[in-house]
């Protein structure tokens, strides 16, 4: 993708609007518009639509196809609609109060007791869902993770989109390979105990250490 010219400003008005929009919508009509915004954009993606068939076809088998498959691929982008909401409002989120129907946090025992050991952890998580609102929750509540994010063309959008971490106390670094390995180090490395989360398809591409 180019970084510069009217296709790299496009985009970048195109995620300043859509931080705008979800944060002036409120919360009854910006849930189901992020949701529609994005079975929109899986109509529009067609290259984007049809990887997704394939994966949905190889996690539930051949028999998915149809009417069924296309409701699938469908929910999914609405699922990554409402993601990019709920990225977009999360500086002006209440992440104290974000425990209920929609968010639990499991494992946060264990996340403490790997602390207390003093050399730091990697979480690896999913690349499902809002793993940026974990790191979030994490850091809300004293915690110091470091994220890695995946670099977005152009530079500045990925000011934008790395902002809502940062303003809700995670660190953020760039890259995928590099910045996985990056993290790793860091956890061993560091004298004070942080915490370092990151996408388990960042650091399954290769090159990071391995980990307990």
């Amino acid at each position: 993708m180019s970084t510069s010219g009217p296709a790299a400003s496009a985009t970048y008005l195109g995620y300043r609007t859509a931080a705008v929009i979800a944060n002036s919508l409120p919360q009854s009509l910006s849930r189901p518009a992020a949701a529609l915004t994005g079975r929109a954009m899986g109509l529009a993606m067609r290259g984007r639509r049809k990887m997704l068939a394939r994966h949905l076809r190889r996690i539930h088998g051949p028999q998915l196809e149809g009417k069924t498959l296309d409701r699938a691929v469908n929910a999914t982008f609405a699922s990554y609609g409402r993601y990019w909401l709920e990225v977009f409002r999360l500086p002006s989120q209440d992440l104290l109060a974000l425990d209920g129907d929609r968010f639990v946090a499991d494992g946060r025992d264990l996340v403490d007791k790997a602390l207390a050991g003093g050399n730091g952890l990697v979480i690896a998580t999913p690349h499902v869902g809002n793993w940026d609102l974990g790191a979030a929750w994490y850091a809300s509540r004293g915690y110091r993770p470091t994220t890695v994010v995946e670099p977005i063309e152009p530079g500045r959008t990925a000011g934008t989109a790395a902002r809502p971490g940062r303003t809700a106390g995670s660190a953020a670094r760039p890259g995928r390979t590099a910045g996985s390995a990056a993290c790793l180090r860091g956890s061993a490395g560091r004298p004070a105990a942080g915490c370092h989360c990151v996408r388990a398809s960042s650091a399954a591409a290769g090159g990071g250490r391995p980990a307990d």
